[in-house]
């Protein structure tokens, strides 16, 4: 039922204990951790496509190039939405694939807002409020795999991703909304309107993962990658979370 759940578990550990610790103790080094982030997603979408092999220095040169634009990320948004959208236009035409280059825009535009969120003013903004963003992220996830497997029934959209099921996506929403709860309950969140907010994330989190996953299915691939052990790719690991920033910034935005 379980399969690879030792290692899953191991490596999510690893990579969550590193994340609290470089948060609260070397902050300095988001910025440039999400710029190898946004780099190492860009390179499994290329590696997707076929346009460029993994031994090519013409990569390394186009994967720097196109993650420029999160230099203005803290600073200048319409600048580096628009760098990022004329790079995704070189991309099409160099490529040949709309696909690439929106999913180059896709990527890079995610990390853009991310950066943007840990440098803006709370409640839905800030370095805390990025702790909680990810977490309920990761709370989406572990309770679609654990409602799954242990629950199971019907798929949600099982052409597109086939162990995806409704007790997951429930599991995962109410893993979520605890939390909201219990941050609210020590006085993080002085409303109830942030519940909503919290249940946007799981929900938009699970799209980002049927995105990624019909992707996989357009290129005939398992996973993204395996730079990430039991889990794949980053684009495999992170999906929910390039998808959910974009939730999280309109909501701020609107509300």
């Amino acid at each position: 039922m379980f399969k690879d759940l030792k290692l899953r578990v191991f490596s999510g550990l690893a990579l969550f204990t590193s994340f609290i610790v470089i948060v609260f103790i070397y902050p300095i080094l988001l910025k440039p951790i999400v710029f190898m982030l946004a780099f190492i997603m860009l390179r499994e979408l290329y590696l997707l496509n076929g346009k460029i092999k993994t031994g090519d220095f013409v990569f390394i040169i186009v994967g720097i190039a196109n993650t420029f634009p999160l230099i203005f990320s803290q600073s200048n948004l319409m600048l580096a939405f628009s760098l990022a959208f004329s790079l995704a236009l070189l991309t099409i035409f160099l490529s040949k694939s709309i696909f690439v280059g929106l999913g180059q825009l896709y990527i890079v535009s995610s990390h853009i807002l991310l950066l943007d969120l840990i440098v803006s003013d709370p409640p839905v903004g800030g370095l805390l409020f990025f702790v909680f963003f990810v977490v309920c992220v990761a709370l989406s996830d572990i309770g679609g795999y654990f409602g799954g497997q242990i629950i199971g029934g019907k798929k949600v959209f099982e052409r597109i991703s086939p162990n995806k099921t409704w007790a997951g996506v429930f599991v995962g929403w109410l893993l979520v909304c605890i939390f909201y709860y219990f941050l609210f309950f020590i006085g993080v969140f002085g409303s109830y309107f942030y519940f909503f907010l919290f249940l946007g994330i799981a929900l938009s989190s699970q799209i980002g993962d049927f995105i990624e996953s019909y992707t996989k299915r357009y290129f005939g691939v398992k996973d993204s990658g395996q730079i990430i052990p039991g889990h794949g790719g980053a684009l495999d690991r992170f999906d929910g979370m390039i998808f959910s920033i974009y939730f999280v910034k309109l909501f701020d935005l609107l509300f």
